[in-house]
């Protein structure tokens, strides 16, 4: 994989997980916000957590519709293509039982996915964030501790 190529699949892997965290806030916002009315929101932080493009008007529908949380979940939820599971190594006879998940967020050069390990009630106890370009493995994205957090409870919320 050429630096460009690396840079590529690396700033898309980014873009995604600024978006996340755009929506995590806005989850977060919403169940702390008393009135949606005299809410001091900047116009940049509800186009962020509505994903909407950076010159688009923001208006009192636009901040209504951010503080609507079945809207804002189910946002959530359609951002993957798809949700899987797998299973770890057993016998052909028992039960598979997830042990991990994907959520794949994009296709294709680059791509770009989420994986990690199911707990014992099949919900997602670990999150990280991986990207990859034509004919190269998947690599993970370097985050902190804040970002592997917003990754988890967005993780969690596409698992409802």
């Amino acid at each position: 994989m050429t630096n460009r190529e690396k840079d590529r699949a690396r700033r898309q892997a980014a873009a995604h997980l600024e978006t996340i965290q755009a929506v995590m806030r806005r989850l977060a916002h919403i169940a702390e916000c008393d009135d949606p009315e005299e809410c001091g929101l900047s116009a940049q932080e509800i186009r962020a957590g509505l994903g909407l493009h950076e010159g688009a008007e923001v208006g009192d529908e636009e901040r209504r519709g951010y503080h609507d949380e079945d809207a804002a979940l189910e946002y959530v939820q359609e951002m993957p293509l798809s949700v899987d599971v797998r299973s770890g190594w057993q016998s052909p006879s028992a039960k598979l039982v997830p042990v991990e998940y994907q959520l794949l967020m994009s296709t294709g050069g680059p791509a770009v996915r989420i994986t990690g390990r199911l707990d014992a009630r099949d919900e997602p106890a670990d999150a990280e964030i991986e990207y990859q370009d034509w004919c190269t493995e998947f690599r993970a994205l370097p985050i902190d501790s804040v970002q592997k957090q917003d990754l988890l409870q967005f993780a969690r919320c596409c698992f409802r």
